[in-house]
């Protein structure tokens, strides 16, 4: 079996450093490195992007392919188009980015697991990063999880080939009860980089490989110690933040063989050892929110995903309803979605609050609701959750019909 092995990435050169010299001190060297470096984005980042460009160009310990991008993929695409670019001639893959430091024996571990789990589909990956779970022991170095991980991870070109990047994926799970549970328990915090990647604030492609494995049923195998070290979380990425992430890390010790199970299965206690592991917000947050405010605006974002894939653009809906004027009644990021949306198209003639602070809203003018300028067709209503009090107050002032973003999303 062919196996590559990739790295990806972009402008951190000590970072790549430590990555190229833990690859290095392998028990098993890479069979042939690709590395991806993604083309310059800013000029600012000129200098440490040509360090890292010498530094892949001058490997010399491995046999290794290096291509750079012409221009900034940005990471998601980036890395899907890499691996799909290596699938063309390897039969599995071995995944690091530029901030994910490999164990000694990462190498070894992912080639027996690649080898060893090839001819079982069940088996959709294999993760060389263990979560702080404390999953039941069965004897070997690594068990089953429904959770496919993305700092330092393998598969196989025929599970990859499932990989599609579809906003409605999630729905169907949420839809399936049995389904239902298992991202509740292997990826409540997915829903987060889903509506993410909607409005802009994440650029994620694991979200769909790991909603795939889930809606599949499938076991990704993952260590109790982890064979990756990421050393990301110091402040120069732009995926993770500067913060102190608990991390289980296998000790350096090459006397150890690895020791891989035979039986493709969950742990006995899975569901009590990953309780709470990928939830994407925590329960202070959530009790902090009054009115279900997060739970509203999640599937107000999950609709208008699916509104866009089916109806096309917001603007022309209301086009066709003979809408050319609108007011917009609450403030925030949904806010900052539809006046992009509606820019150049429709007329936003206000944004509506209670009490309003300031005059304007960017230049758009904030005003109460007693206040709605003329001409104004519509009001567009965000904070949904608080329809019935807001419809009262539109309906003491008898101004322009009003309809909440949920109903217009229905059309």
């Amino acid at each position: 079996m062919q196996i590559a092995t990739i790295l990806f990435t972009y402008n951190r050169s000590l970072h790549t450093k430590k990555v190229l010299d833990a690859l290095k001190e392998n028990t098993i060297r890479p069979a042939k490195l690709y590395i991806f470096q993604d083309g310059l984005k800013k000029q600012e980042d000129y200098e440490e992007w040509l360090c890292v460009n010498e530094q892949i160009k001058n490997i010399d310990w491995c046999e290794s392919h290096f291509v750079v991008a012409k221009k900034n993929k940005g990471l998601a695409a980036s890395i899907v188009d890499g691996i799909n670019q290596v699938f063309k001639s390897s039969d599995a893959v071995i995944v690091l980015e530029d901030d994910c430091v490999a164990h000694p024996q990462f190498m070894e571990y992912m080639n027996q697991a690649l080898e060893k789990y090839a001819g079982d589909s069940r088996v959709y990956a294999i993760n060389g990063y263990g979560w702080p779970a404390d999953a039941e022991k069965n004897g070997t170095d690594a068990y089953f999880a429904g959770r496919a991980g993305s700092w330092g991870w393998g598969t196989w070109k025929e599970r990859w080939a499932e990989y599609e990047q579809d906003y409605k994926l999630l729905g169907r799970i949420k839809k399936d009860p049995v389904l239902a549970e298992q991202l509740r328990i292997w990826g409540e915090d997915l829903e987060s980089y889903v509506l993410g990647n909607v409005e802009g604030s994440h650029d994620s492609w694991t979200v769909f490989w790991a909603l795939k494995v889930i809606e599949q049923n499938g076991c990704c195998l993952t260590p109790y110690e982890s064979f990756i070290e990421n050393i990301g979380f110091d402040g120069t990425g732009v995926h993770c933040a500067s913060e102190n992430v608990t991390q289980n890390l296998r000790a350096h010790s090459l006397n150890k063989k690895v020791l891989l199970p035979s039986a493709v299965e969950f742990p006995g206690n899975y569901a009590q050892a990953f309780e709470g592991i990928f939830s994407w917000i925590s329960k202070e947050k959530r009790l902090a929110c009054s009115n279900n405010k997060l739970s509203c605006y999640n599937k107000l974002l999950l609709k208008w995903v699916g509104f866009l894939k089916n109806n096309g653009s917001l603007s022309d809906t209301l086009k066709k309803q003979g809408i050319n004027k609108v007011a917009l009644w609450g403030k925030g990021k949904i806010c900052d979605l539809l006046l992009d949306e509606l820019e150049n198209s429709i007329d936003v003639s206000a944004i509506i609050e209670s009490s309003p602070q300031k005059d304007f809203y960017g230049t758009i003018p904030l005003v109460r609701c007693e206040d709605i300028p003329e001409g104004t067709q519509l009001v567009i209503v965000i904070p949904v959750y608080d329809w019935e009090k807001i419809k009262e107050k539109l309906e003491k002032i008898d101004t322009v019909r009003a309809v909440g973003l949920d109903q217009l999303l229905e059309v």
